[in-house]
């Protein structure tokens, strides 16, 4: 059975007999090379009874051809990879760390643009003497305003004084003509014209006036 193979999984203690083969110390430089994670070796299958079950190291399974009665044989040095182990418990929380020490003071700023303070402080006056030639024209006006204001009340004063002295004289005037219709009325001019026989006809006096009231 064993010459039929050419993989074989040897047991431990054979494997312990292959590595004491393999040479150390002066000899190191003699290691055969296991390209891959392979090793290969020649299983002596044929031949003397003693010899069988012999097991050289190798490089490659072609030079097992040299001998006869020897089967190419190979292992890997390493199992295949196995199943992902569960995860492990969250470990317990380390120590703070010690406190770090103050970092260097930075840098002194620039300094500011003093052009760009003069051209804020010129600004700054020019609003002022604008503000300032606004406010005193307003208040010309505002006295110019106020005396306009006087000046009209005191036409408006003298010329309610006037309308009472016209109403006065309206109504004293009224009075006068009203007594002179009344005097004329009494002298019946019609009846004496037409005693005299004259024929005229005069018209009818008009109604008195009212009072001058305003």
């Amino acid at each position: 059975m064993v010459g039929a193979l050419t993989k074989i999984f040897l047991p431990a203690a054979l494997i312990a007999a292959l590595v004491a083969l393999v040479p150390s110390g002066a000899a190191s430089a003699a290691i055969v090379p296991v390209p891959g994670g392979v090793i290969h070796a020649c299983l002596q299958v044929k031949g003397k009874a003693k010899s069988r079950g012999a097991i050289r190291v190798v490089g490659t399974r072609r030079q097992c051809r040299r001998r006869k009665g020897e089967r190419a044989i190979e292992w890997n040095l390493s199992g295949g990879t196995g199943a992902t182990g569960a995860q492990g418990p969250a470990g317990p929380a380390g120590t703070p760390g010690a406190k770090g020490e103050p970092g260097t003071n930075g840098l002194p700023g620039l300094p500011g643009s003093s052009v760009a303070t003069e051209q804020l402080e010129e600004r700054l006056k020019e609003v002022e003497t604008t503000l300032s030639a606004t406010i005193a024209a307003q208040a010309t006006e505002i006295a110019t305003l106020s005396d306009e204001v006087t000046a009209l009340g005191s036409a408006l004063g003298a010329a309610e004084a006037t309308l009472a002295t016209a109403c006065s004289q309206l109504s004293t005037v009224s009075g006068q003509v009203n007594e002179v219709a009344a005097a004329v009325a009494g002298i019946s001019l019609v009846n004496l014209l037409n005693l005299g026989g004259l024929g005229l006809k005069i018209p009818s006096l008009p109604a008195p006036l009212g009072g001058g009231g305003c």
